[in-house]
């Protein structure tokens, strides 16, 4: 009954806001320019990868909270929390994970990597959506332009430039303790924006069945600074600061409990000095997590930071041929109660060239040597090759080729990490393999589509397991990880405001260490339904997942967002889990029972906003 109530209602919003379109003035779709695939400014169609790209209006007609939040409903990403809104806890963050890859995903800002070598977290629930331009995600192998991490691919979050952010004031509020407000101050070449959310308390987070307790989340607060100053033309600073406390409650079944109080600062800072071909960035990442163990007395602390240099530079060979040289250099560094202070170098030359044999086809060669050298564990070096075809049919269509090499280092947890219940594995190799992919894109002003067939092989991925012996969890490398499947995407717009999307994947992600695992989700798929008018926007958007790792049920949410302009401001609706169902973020549930995770319950909130 409300699977068949929610069609009758889609059908009657679609055909109540097809009439009020034919009032409405005509949309421009521009066309789709991406830099990340490429590292360099290149039309969608030109680009030989499955690529992505969320504009700052796709990721607000979500209704997101964060940025986090807004991705989840993304098609081909697999989303994992263990926190509300995905907030961290206790240093186990929330994962955005493409094409059932679990771990496999580099996370940029600005095409700088901003995970943390101790835990690989990136927090993006820290990250303000007013403070994004767009968000480009590319799937596929791509450590041959950005080293490790990118097993399945990257997500690059461009942050808006000074002329961007327009000068507003916002309020929001809603059920379960939710409240924010937000501002953005711009004067020249210089824009500030502050914000501050609240939640309060959920009640039930987690249960653990082999340990027998749960968690309770009583709540968080989350203040939010982003500034970016154009200093010259060609030279821009960017620095992004997040404060961040959060409380929960560990209730054993034995009716014996304990808190715990959460702390987190986050910096991201970058200096960008960009001039025709030309590109130099500097940055420095810093991220200090204290855990309080209020009823023990104790405080637990993890500090780290990534700081570096990458540069490039690119220049025309002949008539149809392009070369680009880059070298990044990236020094990781962490320190924590629990395995004391490790440090990382990284240093890698790169090099791509592309070139025209024949007119509309384009092929690209691509290689990069990393070098990791590490305090206390086993250097590396990995070679990075990566082959790439594309052929445009017409100015609408094109098909692609895709074969390239990836490479993930173990974090400093997996290879350090001390507790009585989890010991860290110093001997761990690091994961690589290879990505072999092929596709077709088609792209007009009405109608958009992409469809991708992947197969991927890595050897040495890394996975925790249980010792029923000694009662801990090790990782470890299997000796597999294999997942061949089929991504999609379309957009269709059904009339000049009213436009549907669809996409996701259909795999078989799988470890294999003398049997074959579920390693992933096999299915996910995002649909959306927008109307775009004058004075209303509305977008009702799910997200599903089936077949999943570890046991884990079925996933289904639902969400709506709806601004309406008044004469002076805009007033929002928004609204997430609306059947209030209760799905699992996180968790392992094969072969016995072990802990789940909790996604939110049903929420809504309304806010106003207006510009200056």
């Amino acid at each position: 009954m409300r699977s068949l109530s929610l069609r009758a209602m889609i059908s009657l919003l679609s055909l109540a806001f097809l009439q009020v379109c034919l009032a409405e003035e005509k949309p421009i779709k521009l066309k789709e320019i991406v830099v990340t695939a490429t590292r360099k400014e290149e039309p969608s169609l030109s680009v030989p990868a499955f690529v992505t790209v969320l504009s700052h209006k796709k990721l607000i007609r979500t209704g997101a909270r964060n940025l986090i939040e807004a991705l989840k409903f993304s098609p081909g990403i697999v989303y994992r929390a263990y926190g509300p809104l995905g907030i961290s806890h206790g240093g186990m963050n929330s994962e955005i994970n493409l094409r059932g890859t679990m771990r496999g995903t580099l996370v940029m800002i600005n095409g700088i990597p901003i995970t943390t070598p101790t835990h690989y977290s990136y927090d993006l629930d820290q990250i303000p959506i007013d403070m994004v331009e767009k968000v480009e995600i590319v799937k596929g192998a791509s450590s041959t332009l950005y080293g490790s991490e990118a097993l399945a691919g990257v997500i690059n979050i461009i942050t808006k430039k000074p002329e961007k952010m327009k000068r507003f004031l916002s309020v929001s509020g809603g059920n379960r303790g939710y409240y924010d407000g937000k501002f953005v101050f711009s004067y020249k070449g210089l824009a500030i924006l502050g914000s501050y959310k609240h939640l309060g308390d959920l009640g039930r987070l987690s249960r653990n069945y082999r340990r027998k307790y749960i968690y309770e989340f009583k709540g968080f607060n989350t203040y939010n600074s982003y500034l970016t100053y154009q200093i010259l033309d060609s030279l821009r600073l960017n620095y992004s600061y997040c404060y961040q406390n959060a409380r929960f409650n560990q209730i054993y079944w034995n009716d014996s409990s304990m808190q715990y109080d959460q702390e987190n600062d986050k910096h991201f800072f970058n200096l960008i000095y960009e001039k025709d071909s030309l590109k130099i960035k500097g940055f420095f990442n810093y991220d200090d997590l204290k855990y309080r163990h209020i009823t023990e007395g104790y405080t637990s602390t993890t500090r780290s930071s990534t700081s570096g240099i990458d540069f490039q530079n690119s220049w025309k060979l002949g008539s149809s041929a392009r070369l680009l040289l880059g070298f990044t250099y990236k020094y990781d560094w962490g320190d924590t109660t629990e395995y004391g202070k490790h440090r990382r170098n990284n240093i890698a030359p790169f090099i791509q060239i592309s070139f025209e044999p024949f007119s509309r086809f384009t092929a690209i060669f691509g290689a990069r040597e990393q070098w990791v050298i590490q305090s206390r564990a086993k250097d590396h070096d990995k070679f990075l090759p990566q082959f790439q075809l594309l052929y445009r049919i017409n100015p609408d269509l094109s098909l692609y080729a895709n074969i390239g090499k990836a490479f993930k280092m173990p974090s400093f947890t997996q290879l350090y990490y001390k507790h009585p219940w989890m010991v860290g594995n110093p001997n761990l190799k690091p994961e690589k393999g290879w990505t072999y992919e092929t596709g077709i894109k088609f792209r007009n002003p009405k109608f958009s589509f992409s469809i991708a067939f992947y197969y991927m092989e890595f050897d040495d991925k890394i996975e925790w397991k249980f010792d029923p012996k000694t009662h801990k969890s090790s990782p470890v490398n299997v000796s597999e990880f294999t997942n061949e499947g089929v991504e999609y995407e379309l957009s269709y717009l059904l009339s000049d405001c009213l436009e549907i999307s669809l996409g996701g994947y259909i795999g078989d992600p799988e470890n294999e260490d003398g049997k074959k695992e579920r390693a992933g989700a096999k299915f996910q798929t995002s649909i959306s339904i927008g109307y775009h008018g004058k004075k209303i926007d509305a977008n009702l958007h799910s997200m599903i997942m089936t077949s999943r790792e570890y046991g884990l049920r079925n996933f289904y949410t639902i969400g709506l967002n709806l601004s309406y302009k008044l004469p002076k401001g805009t007033l929002t609706i928004s609204a997430e889990n609306v059947f209030d169902r209760e799905n699992i973020i996180s968790g392992k549930m094969s072969p016995t029972p072990y802990y789940e995770y909790f996604d939110m319950p049903a929420s809504f909130r309304i806010g106003y906003k207006i510009e200056f």
